[in-house]
């Protein structure tokens, strides 16, 4: 778990740097177009989220590899047939978790380009408060959060919607792996 933490934190830490090196070398016209709120939200929040993949996907890695082998060679032992309906198997429920990730992943993208813009949309208008006042945009910008926060909920049900089918589907192959060794 430490060499996990260490090396998790040594990748995002350097992706931070570079992030923060390409930002600096951005021209001025680019901030212009981009709510600052957004780009704060990304960068932070991005990095925050590869970090805890990164750890997670470690940890499963090393304890999955030490139990597919274990695995793997008592199965031969027992028998080599259903180590290949096992291993068959095992390459349909790779597919299958492919697809439900590849659609969540599209939805999450969505959700997290959404929660940039409302930090956005949030933060250029609490900061600009009286101007906001001063020209009477409070509706409008109340309108504007309104429109992007639905979006952002809608998405964000998606998303865990579809994040939420990888165990079932996979449960459905691994069931059959079941029926097939039986």
């Amino acid at each position: 778990a430490y060499l996990s933490y260490a090396a998790a934190s040594r990748i995002v830490a350097k992706l931070r740097r570079e992030a923060f090196d390409h930002l600096s070398r951005l021209p001025l016209s680019y901030y212009d177009t981009h709510s600052h709120g957004d780009l704060t939200s990304r960068f932070v929040n991005d990095c925050e989220a590869i970090h805890e993949g990164l750890m997670q996907g470690f940890l499963q890695l090393f304890s999955g590899l030490v139990t597919i082998v274990g695995s793997l060679c008592f199965m031969l032992y027992m028998s080599w047939k259903i180590t290949l309906v096992v291993l068959g198997v095992t390459g349909l429920t790779f597919v299958v978790a492919m697809v439900v990730t590849k659609l969540s992943n599209k939805y999450f993208r969505r959700q997290q380009a959404l929660v940039g813009e409302l930090s956005g949309i949030a933060g250029e208008m609490i900061g600009g408060l009286r101007v906001v006042k001063a020209y009477g945009y409070e509706t409008r910008a109340s309108r504007q959060f309104d429109e992007v926060n639905n979006r952002l909920y809608t998405d964000g049900q998606k998303a865990q919607f579809v994040s939420s089918l990888t165990n079932p589907t996979t449960r459905f192959v691994g069931h059959l792996a079941y029926i097939a060794v039986g």
